[in-house]
């Protein structure tokens, strides 16, 4: 096992023979959100996705675009007031490249 995530990152970049160096942040953000969707896998599991199909997923992404287009384009106050937090918006993100994803396994029909 890995001492630190940074030693995963490190193996996954020399492994996979990249040469950018954005790619070693493109992988930590990977690494996190595997880290998140395994932690939603415990309260959702794979009919939540099966049972809405592509149709729920695009329905997800939408809501997430609205919500971040929201934060984007209201003022500070108003999202205090609608709890539109910036930690929220970084999740929203995160959740946007998870449900991309999810839509490829199910495309590629490794959805169960």
């Amino acid at each position: 096992m890995y001492q630190s995530m940074d030693e995963l990152e490190k193996e996954i970049y020399s492994k996979l023979d990249c040469k950018h160096e954005i790619t070693k942040e493109y992988i930590k953000v990977l690494i996190e959100s595997v880290r998140r969707f395994e932690k939603k896998q415990e309260v959702y599991d794979i009919s939540n996705i099966a049972d809405s199909g592509p149709i729920g997923i695009f329905t997800r992404i939408g809501d997430f675009f609205s919500k971040i287009k929201k934060y984007l384009s209201i003022s500070e106050e108003k999202r205090k007031e609608l709890g539109l937090t910036e930690d929220k918006v970084d999740k929203y993100f995160f959740d946007l490249g998870i449900y991309a994803f999810i839509a490829t396994i199910l495309r590629k029909g490794n959805w169960k």
